[in-house]
């Protein structure tokens, strides 16, 4: 993991057009991948309270864990550096690496059930290893993010 500064991205996270779930999927990671590259920061606890912060007491520690295991997964399997940009320089959080985009458009493939997609970038996040781990823990923080189906109302 290492951070990145602004000028190696070429593309913006309003370029992108991320949702508001998207960007705190974004956000919690990027608090993660800082922990783990300068563990002083304790960035997996500005994770975990951003996560509760955007996403409420059920749904926030859920949301932390997932994209965890997902993170860890992808490290299981790369040996090389993941840029990231620092959550926490608003300058430098506007960009997105372009590990950052791949890492975001295997979470987008999972939750559209584009399983080539997930697959695909999932190589490139592994570097062409193992990616087992990272496609089902990317599948489930899909899962975690997913909308609840909203509760119709029959009348008889």
């Amino acid at each position: 993991m290492h951070g990145s500064p602004a000028a190696t991205s070429n593309r913006t996270v309003t370029e992108i057009g991320y949702s508001a779930t998207e960007l705190d999927v974004l956000t919690v990671a990027r608090h993660f991948f800082r922990g783990l590259s300068e563990p002083g920061t304790h960035g997996w606890r500005l994770a975990f309270a951003h996560a509760i912060d955007r996403r409420g007491a059920e749904i926030g520690p859920r949301l932390a864990m997932a994209v965890l295991d997902a993170i860890e997964a992808m490290r299981l399997a790369r040996d090389g550096c993941f840029r990231f940009s620092n959550p926490c320089c608003r300058c430098c959080a506007i960009h997105v690496t372009r590990h950052e985009e791949s890492f975001m458009a295997a979470y987008r493939a999972a939750g559209s059930g584009r399983l080539d997609a997930v697959r695909a970038h999932a190589l490139l996040l592994c570097e062409g290893a193992e990616t087992t781990g990272f496609v089902a823990a990317i599948e489930a923080l899909a899962e975690v993010m997913r909308p609840a189906p909203s509760a119709s109302v029959t009348i008889d």
